[in-house]
């Protein structure tokens, strides 16, 4: 059976044109093959759609060339169309350490020592308002910082103002006042691996990483400070010092102390003793628990500094 015949009769009547330019023509094209002879109609049809399918092609890649008008959008480089970002969770602890920063340093916050101590025991920060800081005035901070030798119960104190802390820093002596002794003897002689009683800077880092949650140490080494108040004291400013296992047990104690002190005389009003309801209040602080049921088992036994401290000494 010839062909051309066919392609004429399909041409004359318009159909193969259709066919090519416009994908809704195929109801068109079999509407029009229902006229056709029994015989011819089934070669007909398998034309047609072959036509539709060609003029379909077609239509999608000049739509595609101008740019306009397409079915599917087209990705340019370069171009004005705004890629949809997934949002970035933020944890709680990150919300609060920018919260209480009061030091800009090229253009991330970071905390004083006074901030860290703020944030243990405030509700919301002293000022909002955040000092930047450059690479002159973090150099004298970082001169200034007391070495291990004159590490104390008051460092945070003594530092004050003149510190930075890095969130790494942050979450670190956050870790250190709930995790116990023992974790962090694990935790050092892991990194003590010729038994030598002491690590150096880098390998602090891994300590640091190893006693703080798993999520937040991509987050510890994008906000990572070159130098900051805590690791000049530990390895002094040119950070080649090595810190031994005593030194190191010696600053986790102190600093439990300080902040021990610091939460006694905010919630007692530097007296002797802190009132029942203020220890409830300082123990659930964080929580949504019902505090008169407290209240009825501690009355009667008022803490003291030390009954305070120890305590936390045995949690």
């Amino acid at each position: 059976m010839a062909l051309r015949p066919l392609g004429r009769q399909l041409s004359r009547s318009g159909l193969l044109w259709k066919a090519a330019s416009q994908p809704k023509s195929l109801r068109n094209l079999s509407q029009g093959l229902q006229n056709a002879g029994n015989g011819r109609r089934r070669l007909y049809f398998l034309v047609g759609v072959g036509s539709c399918a060609v003029g379909t092609v077609w239509w999608f890649r000049k739509a595609r060339e101008e740019g306009e008008g397409g079915v599917l959008p087209v990705a340019r480089a370069g171009g004005s169309e705004k890629v949809e970002e997934k949002p970035v969770k933020v944890s709680g602890r990150e919300l609060r350490y920018k919260s209480f920063a009061s030091y800009v340093y090229k253009g991330e916050p970071y905390m004083s020592a006074r901030d860290f101590l703020d944030s243990l025991i405030r509700d919301g920060p002293r000022s909002v308002d955040k000092e930047v800081i450059d690479d002159k005035i973090l150099d004298k901070m970082l001169w200034g910082t007391p070495g291990r030798r004159k590490g104390s119960d008051h460092l945070f104190k003594d530092m004050w103002n003149s510190s930075v802390l890095s969130y790494g820093d942050y979450l670190f002596l956050l870790t250190a006042l709930i995790k116990t002794r023992r974790q962090f003897e694990i935790a050092f002689r892991m990194y003590d691996v010729d038994n030598s009683d002491f690590i150096d800077h880098e390998e602090f880092s891994r300590v640091e990483k190893s006693v703080t949650a798993q999520r937040d140490n991509a987050m510890i080494e994008q906000k990572r400070l070159a130098k900051s108040s805590l690791s000049v004291h530990f390895f002094g400013y040119r950070g080649n010092q090595r810190l031994f296992s005593r030194d190191f047990f010696k600053f986790l104690e102190d600093l439990q102390s300080e902040v021990r002190r610091m939460e006694f005389d905010q919630y007692s009003g530097s007296s002797p003793t802190m009132s029942e309801e203020d220890f409830a209040r300082v123990l659930l602080r964080h929580t949504t628990w019902d505090l008169d049921p407290v209240f009825k088992r501690l009355r009667g036994r008022p803490p003291s500094l030390v009954s305070y401290c120890h305590y936390y000494s045995r949690a």
